[in-house]
C-alpha cells in the first residue's frame, strides 16, 4: 500500500502532464467517506465514487498544487498537516485523491 506523509511531493498517475502538488494532510478518512463534489444533479460524489478503480476503504490523501501554495504563507513539513479549512480560508483549492493515484516524485521528499 501507498503512504504518503504531509510534505511529500506527488503527482496525478492519471494525468498526462500533470502539476507538482505537496500533500497536505492525510486525514482518517475512508475514500468512500469523503466527498469530493457534486454532480449536475446536486448529488454528492465521494473519491471512491470518482475513482472506481482504486480501494473505496484506503484513506484519501489532500493534496495542494505547489503554485497556488507559493506566497500564501503555508508551511508544509511533516508532521504538520495543513487544515483544510485554513486552505479554504485562503482561497487555496486542495484536492483528495486515493493514495495510489497519487504518485511520488523520486525528488529529495519522495519515495520509492
Amino acid at each position: 500500500m501507498a503512504t504518503f506523509e504531509v510534505g511529500d511531493e506527488v503527482r496525478d498517475r492519471e494525468d498526462r502532464d500533470p502539476d507538482a502538488a505537496v500533500v497536505v494532510n492525510t486525514p482518517p478518512v475512508k475514500c468512500r467517506n469523503w466527498n469530493a463534489y457534486r454532480d449536475d444533479g446536486g448529488n454528492q460524489v465521494s473519491v471512491a465514487d470518482d475513482n472506481l478503480g482504486y480501494d473505496a476503504a484506503a484513506n484519501v490523501v489532500v493534496v495542494a498544487f505547489k503554485d497556488e501554495l507559493e506566497g500564501t504563507g503555508f508551511d508544509v513539513e511533516p508532521g504538520s498537516p495543513v487544515k483544510i479549512t485554513d486552505l479554504n480560508d485562503a482561497e487555496v483549492m486542495s484536492y483528495a485523491f486515493p493514495p495510489w493515484a497519487a504518485a511520488e516524485n523520486q525528488g529529495p521528499r519522495g519515495r520509492a
